[in-house]
């Protein structure tokens, strides 16, 4: 027994009985055998319940043969290089982050006048915080960063100077570590802050923007969010976007979903008593994208299975005008982004397997594209220069590590720094195609691979996520699979409905009600694997993460015949209860609100906690949670768990990880050791 699980097991409270609750709503009967684990009365309960059965996963997962060499050769991926993990810049002063050998976090290095310095490790702080979503002021003489451990992304905002003997100057609590700093000028920045405990009976509701002077006491001034802007509602969390010198400030009502909710106000009025904003988006406008440059407001908006970019006037009073189109996107290359900056308008668009950037001088069209150094592959973390030129960003493909490149004035500069590509991924084959569906969608499906094949097939580990719009098939290098490739391993990303690998429709054909028909695309990857001989005889293992729970669950429960087992990853696998979770009420325009009809039969229909009722066969599951997960609650998982062993003895595993949250900002070793027993666990059962 590890002294953590004593630990835990002696402080603990004891476990409540099992009370199972009956409900109906719309005619709808749901048991619930496991409701004391949504009590935060039986918080700790719960996670000696989670503990308990970590313990008796561990043994199991790291007998596994594989896993040995799956946990070595990730460690000497680690150990053979420096890792460049990302740049941001302010005219001429930059900061770099690397992370070295035996680094759990990335380090701060300024960049000023030709000469490079340290200006921070996290891995030197008592405090276990990493450092990231990293800003400088205009001038470059202060640098705001987020700090939070554990993998709990709830933190502080940090405020250093980047001098010769840098300093901490403040810090503010409590900021969500995703929301980064924007700086008003070289002393005023605005940043998010959560709202006091017990505020909300959900702790992410009423995030504020707020705008806090350098050295003043206090949190600030509150500027966006609900109360401090017309048609507000206390799940959104209050996000302002400006360019340096802008006359409009952009805000964001952001919640889990594609559709935005936005405003502006006078840039000019942040911090006093003349700020008023106008809302000028409602979901009912489908905008998927936004952007200001100048007087002009360019939006990416969904029309019938088109999205388009158009352009409107704002005029004195924060009104639009008449809308313009610049552009419609086509089937093989689909708008996917908008950035301004203080004088141009860049579009990020997206296609099957590559990337595309063009460029709209002063935001006039038509756009100019601009040339990458990649065939294939794709741009990620990009984040404007906080002089207001142009953008910093990395560019990756399934076959070679990161770069640092910048966007300035239509030209792209390669920063110099990257990542080198270790000789694992050079070997790299990908195979592309498309699996046919129950109604005759072709759905994209993504395979890498080694050179040699198999005879009979690679153990093969096939993932999907299908939520939000947001696409799976992004050309990077994965340094979490590239060990199990390299030991005799095949990945596979199935883009399925939900998601948006083609476009905004696609997102719309798998999204709430219609998320069986992800699950039937996911079906047909597995059945596209399995006959291209790509799998072993006993078929993919699938991988469900997050949302992707909501997904790979019901999926596999549904067709067990074609998995040779699955592997859920803090995952969504009780939406009908999400009403009851913390950043549930959130997600209800993703997955359906289960106060209507039509919502609650929709969560049903993706719930697996439901569906281990009528289940047969179930295959071997693991499923692996972070104890500090503020983003899918614990319960989500462990109800799946306790339902399944009372159901299923001896077929499920609980990973339960006390130094983890929903997987952001994660310690480099936790991650290493999480992934060899995923995919130790891919190799066992794939395998046979």
């Amino acid at each position: 027994m590890s002294f953590l699980f004593m630990v835990a097991a002696a402080v603990a409270a004891p476990v409540p009985a099992n009370q199972p609750v009956t409900e109906t709503r719309f005619g709808i009967t749901a048991v619930d055998d496991d409701r004391w684990m949504e009590d935060k009365a039986n918080a700790e309960a719960l996670k000696q319940w989670s503990l308990e059965r970590d313990a008796k996963a561990r043994p199991m997962l790291e007998s596994l043969p594989k896993r040995a060499a799956l946990l070595a050769r990730a460690e000497r991926l680690a150990a053979d290089v420096v890792q460049f993990r990302g740049y941001v810049s302010s005219g001429p002063t930059a900061i770099v982050t690397r992370r070295h050998p035996g680094d759990q976090f990335s380090r701060l290095y300024l960049l000023r006048g030709g000469m490079e310095r340290l200006l921070f490790d996290p891995n030197k702080d008592k405090s276990g915080e990493l450092a990231g979503n990293i800003s400088l002021s205009p001038d470059g003489k202060l640098v705001a960063f987020n700090r939070y451990k554990g993998g709990s992304e709830a933190g502080a905002i940090e405020i250093w100077t980047t001098d010769a003997t840098p300093r901490r100057l403040e810090r503010v609590e409590t900021v969500w570590g995703e929301d980064r700093a924007t700086w008003l000028d070289n002393r005023r920045y605005v940043y998010n802050r959560m709202s006091a405990p017990g505020a909300y009976p959900d702790p992410m509701f009423g995030d504020i923007a707020y705008l806090k002077t350098v050295g003043a006491s206090g949190p600030g001034t509150p500027l966006f969010g609900v109360g401090h802007a017309p048609g507000f509602i206390p799940e959104e969390a209050g996000l302002i976007a400006f360019a340096p010198g802008a006359r409009w400030a952009l805000g964001y009502g952001s919640a889990a979903r594609s559709e935005e909710k936005l405003w502006l106000g006078p840039v000019a009025a942040l911090g006093t008593d003349r700020l008023k904003w106008r809302q000028v988006v409602t979901l009912s406008d489908k905008i998927l994208d936004a952007a200001v440059l100048g007087d002009r407001f360019y939006t990416l908006k969904q029309q019938g299975d088109r999205t388009v970019l158009q352009v409107q006037p704002i005029r004195a009073d924060a009104s639009l005008g008449p809308a313009r189109t610049l552009r419609t996107d086509r089937p093989d290359e689909l708008l996917d982004s908008l950035h301004a900056d203080s004088r141009d308008l860049y579009v990020k668009t997206k296609s099957a397997g590559t990337v595309g950037v063009y460029y709209y001088t002063q935001g006039n069209g038509p756009g100019r594209k601009i040339a990458l150094p990649m065939a294939s592959g794709d741009l990620f973390g990009i984040v404007p220069d906080n002089s207001g030129n142009g953008f910093s960003f990395g560019l990756s493909s399934w076959n070679r590590e990161t770069g640092g490149y910048l966007l300035r004035g239509g030209r792209l500069i390669d920063t110099g720094f990257a990542t080198p590509t270790p000789a694992e991924a050079r070997d790299i084959m990908v195979e592309e195609g498309e699996a046919v569906s129950a109604d005759g969608t072709r759905v994209p499906i993504v395979v890498l691979h080694g050179k040699d094949r198999p005879q009979g097939g690679w153990p093969t580990a096939l993932m999907a996520y299908g939520g939000y719009g947001q696409s799976m098939i992004r050309p990077g290098l994965g340094r979490d699979s590239l060990p199990f490739i390299a030991e005799g391993g095949a990945f596979a990303i199935c883009g399925v409905r939900g998601g948006g690998e083609k476009g905004a429709a696609w997102h719309q054909a798998g999204r709430g009600l219609n998320k069986p028909r992800g699950h039937e695309d996911f079906h047909a990857c597995a059945q596209w694997l399995r006959d291209k001989k790509i799998s072993t005889a006993r078929g993919p293992m699938a991988i469900g993460a997050s949302m992707g729970g909501a997904l790979v669950g019901p999926a596999v429960l549904k067709r067990p015949d074609l998995f040779s087992g699955q592997a859920l990853l803090s995952a969504l696998l009780n939406p009908l209860r999400i009403e009851a979770a913390d950043n549930g009420a959130n997600q209800f325009d993703e997955v359906g609100d289960p106060r209507t009809a039509d919502g609650y039969r929709g969560l049903l229909a993706m719930d697996s906690y439901n569906m281990l009722l009528s289940a047969k066969n179930p295959v071997d599951t693991l499923v692996s949670v972070g104890l500090n997960d503020r983003r899918v609650e614990l319960w989500q998982n462990s109800k799946y768990v306790a339902r399944f062993e009372r159901l299923f003895p001896g077929k499920i595993w609980l990973r339960a990880e006390s130094e983890m949250g929903h997987g952001m900002g994660t310690a480099a070793g936790v991650q290493r050791s999480e992934m060899a027993d995923l995919y130790a666990f891919v190799f066992d059962r794939a395998s046979r």
